[in-house]
């Protein structure tokens, strides 16, 4: 279970990365790569019960039991059924009567046709049997939504991590360009004479502190 939600999170990662190019990769030439493909939460967790195996296993267990509860019901239904026979006879008369000397009597041709019905009363073995059939279908339904709760959660979890991952880097990319900005401008009013230094000084350390700040959340990240 744990390899698949491995599985989950690199998909969903993959998937976000994508999903938020660039504004240049909006307008991609003619014959370039294919556009990303975007995919909202609801998506996603679609494409991963389509996706993961334990659930796809769980439904064929469901379609099983049925199966066997259905095959186990029919031995307790009424039964119908057309029969017909046909014979050809021919009989020795001396079988039926006294007779002086042998001889044969007939030919004689003989159809029957006609509709049975048979009913079972009482037979606890198949009850038995159509009992657990039915307990197993249950069983096997419980395990499905089990299975699929577990890889929705999975994939929530996972999503949301990688938003917040996401909208801290977009963050972290803000306060860099708001840093570098009133580090220009600090610079820009130090060389007119209205700025002091340490303000140069101050932007400047803010600044690196932010860059810092970005690379260490790049890194953990990628990580």
């Amino acid at each position: 279970m744990a390899a698949n939600f491995r599985q989950i999170f690199v998909l969903l990662i993959l998937i976000l990365q994508v999903s938020l190019p660039l504004a240049s990769s909006a307008q991609q030439q003619p014959g370039g790569p294919p556009a990303p493909l975007q995919l909202t939460l609801k998506q996603a967790v679609q494409l991963a019960l389509k996706q993961n195996p334990q659930r796809v296993i769980a439904q064929l267990l469901i379609y099983e039991s049925d199966r066997s509860s259905q095959i186990a019901r029919s031995a307790l239904l009424p039964q119908a059924d057309i029969e017909a026979h046909g014979s050809v006879n021919q009989y020795n008369i001396l079988s039926i009567e006294r007779a002086p000397k042998r001889a044969p009597l007939g030919i004689f041709q003989v159809i029957e046709a006609g509709p049975t019905f048979s009913q079972t009363i009482l037979n606890f073995q198949q009850i038995r049997g159509y009992q657990i059939g039915r307990e197993g279908t249950h069983q096997a339904s419980a395990d499905e939504l089990t299975t699929r709760e577990t890889v929705v959660n999975a994939v929530v979890d996972q999503y949301l991590l990688i938003l917040r991952a996401l909208a801290t880097r977009d963050a972290a990319n803000a306060r860099v360009a708001l840093a570098q900005r009133l580090y220009n401008q600090a610079s820009d009013l130090q060389k007119t004479g209205i700025g002091l230094n340490i303000d140069t000084v101050r932007a400047n350390v803010e600044l690196q502190n932010e860059r810092l700040g970005l690379g260490d959340r790049e890194k953990h990240d990628k990580n």
